[in-house]
């Protein structure tokens, strides 16, 4: 558990509810035999998807053919069956309407002799309006920060996400200063905005326990950075702070995962 939630804070997989055209599940066929893990809707940069996390004993392929076979007869386009062989990519693409449904198979498997698999369908149509609007070079991404936070000057928001099953909002900034100079900027705001220091993490000494999982992602760098638990009285956060895990990448990336109590 614990070596899960560093590569969550470390790496940034830093994650909003509106009116939206998005077809309901009834319109998704899914196999028999399958548990629905997790329901959840969220705006991620902007954009609103629903996610449905699925647990079956079939294995992928039995997965794969099954939505191959059910979902055309059901109204959806075939756009792909293998759009890529990388496990955690998605593997298949259906559309239907302005509605796009991706089956993705993550490298997950909880319990022997079981799958998981992900159904994710996002609106065409509000994906090609931000897809026109593309964002320039250290130009926002759509989203909107936390008011009861400081932001970085000179940063740039790169990752919005707001969850409807919980009172959780993830974003993610870049900036070109220092690791140093971020956490101190953190540090000497934090009264000022109403927080306490709850506890300080120094990636330094995560990166033993990540050892093996670095290795195994080609041009990935070690961890670099900390972390600041603070909380009020009706939030808790957690500011993570790291250099860029590409090699090519000079910027240091910036994590709030924030939690109403």
């Amino acid at each position: 558990m614990k070596k899960k939630l560093f590569i969550f804070l470390a790496l940034g997989v830093l994650f909003l509810l509106t009116t939206n055209k998005l077809l309901a599940w009834e319109e998704v066929a899914l196999p028999s035999q399958t548990t629905v893990v997790k329901e959840d809707e969220l705006l991620l940069n902007g954009q609103t998807r629903k996610y449905l996390h699925c647990r079956n004993s079939l294995s992928d392929a039995e997965i794969k053919d099954f939505f191959s076979r059910f979902l055309p007869a059901a109204g959806w386009q075939v756009d792909c069956t293998e759009c890529s062989k990388r496990k955690g990519d998605i593997s298949l693409s259906f559309t239907k309407g302005s509605n796009k449904l991706d089956i993705i198979f993550p490298d997950i498997h909880p319990e022997r002799g079981k799958n998981d698999f992900l159904a994710v369908i996002t609106d065409i149509k509000n994906e090609a309006e931000s897809d026109e609007s593309a964002v320039k070079e250290w130009e926002d991404y759509p989203g909107e920060d936390i008011a009861s936070l400081p932001r970085y000057p000179k940063s740039q928001r790169v990752v919005s996400i707001e969850r409807a099953s919980d009172k959780k909002i993830n974003l993610g900034y870049q900036t070109k200063d220092s690791i140093g100079q971020v956490l101190d900027f953190y540090g000497s705001r934090l009264d000022e905005y109403g927080w306490r220091l709850v506890k300080k993490v120094d990636f330094e000494d995560i990166n033993k326990q990540l050892d093996s999982f670095m290795e195994s992602q080609k041009g990935l760098k070690k961890l670099e950075g900390g972390a600041l638990v603070i909380e009020n009285s009706q939030a808790r956060c957690i500011i993570t702070v790291s250099e860029h895990p590409r090699e090519d990448t000079d910027s240091r990336i910036i994590g709030i995962n924030y939690e109403d109590k």
